[in-house]
């Protein structure tokens, strides 16, 4: 993890830099985030036996009598010789499920808490269309970006390659998601699907809130996987330490272990205030540590939706 980390931020362009057309996305980081993923995500799949399965499912909806050009291993072979003629099982199957999985890049997110989210998503994305799922990502940027719904490998390697490709544009402030995210939050809700959030939600209106109340109201499935650094979790500053707001850009020197204290209450109180208004719009929040394995919060993530799919 730590060498992916140390080659995305090598590479990040500084702002003068950036294009308006479309960025080119360096294959070596590419690599290093489709193998961190895929490690991660194949460790959960062989690994997590409870199952979470967001796709298809096959139910068994009786007998009728068998046409020509039916499939015959669905023929029943046992019911026919008791009845009077050929019967062929019937199955309804599920709605295709989709997932949505959105990043968020505000300024508050470090890199590291982004490289570290866009493993946890893209491993996501992989378990998702390993069941024959669709599968979507997105950004949410000064630019936001959305990938279309995908399936198979295809859908695995345009959520990689949007990550990558996102990092050209600097980070900032996000007044939030735009009609960017429209048609994936309406393709989500349609068939009942996922739309999973991750983010530090550090801000005081978290810019996921408005897009995780729009996929509620429609009728999507939401997960808010809450991304926190061991500093930002336990204000380990053992002398005097310089802060910086990453988007108004003012410094406060502070001495740490007085200031702990403060913060952690601060702290404390600014996620009981963003539970209440993500759990008041019936979005389950999961909590996860950049200083724990991504394995981690993929597997609280799973459990989330199959505790919410055990309950439906």
């Amino acid at each position: 993890m730590s060498r992916w980390f140390d080659r995305l931020r090598s590479w990040r362009k500084p702002i003068e830099a950036a294009s308006e057309s479309a960025p080119e996305v360096p294959e070596e980081l590419l690599r290093r985030l489709r193998l961190e993923a895929a490690r991660v995500a194949d460790g959960v799949m062989s690994g997590f036996h409870a199952s979470a399965r967001l796709g298809r499912g096959v139910e068994f909806a009786g007998f009728r009598a068998y046409v020509p050009g039916d499939d015959l291993r669905f023929l029943d072979r046992r019911r026919s010789l008791s009845e009077a003629g050929l019967l062929v099982r019937q199955y309804e199957v599920e709605q295709d499920r989709a997932l949505l999985a959105v990043v968020d890049a505000s300024a508050t997110m470090a890199d590291e808490n982004r490289a570290w989210a866009e493993v946890v998503s893209a491993a996501l994305v992989r378990i998702a269309v390993a069941q024959g799922d669709l599968a979507s990502v997105g950004v949410i940027a000064i630019r936001p970006r959305v990938s279309g719904f995908l399936r198979g490998k295809q859908a695995f390697e345009r959520a990689t390659e949007l990550f990558v490709a996102a990092h050209a544009e600097p980070a900032g402030a996000v007044a939030g998601p735009d009609y960017a995210f429209e048609g994936a939050v309406r393709r989500v809700a349609a068939c009942a699907g996922w739309l999973v959030l991750v983010s530090d939600l550090l801000d005081e209106d978290p810019p996921l809130l408005a897009l995780a109340t729009e996929a509620r109201a429609r009728g999507a499935r939401v997960v808010a996987l809450r991304l926190e650094t061991a500093r930002e979790r336990d204000f380990s500053f053992g002398a005097s330490a310089r802060l910086r707001d990453p988007e108004s850009g003012v410094r406060v020197e502070t001495f740490g272990p007085a200031a702990r204290e403060r913060y952690l209450a601060a702290r404390r109180a600014h996620r009981e205030r963003i539970d209440a208004l993500l759990l008041a719009r019936g979005v389950l929040v999961v909590d996860a540590w950049t200083d724990a394995k991504p394995e981690v919060a993929l597997v609280r993530v799973l459990e989330a939706i199959a505790s919410h799919v055990r309950a439906a």
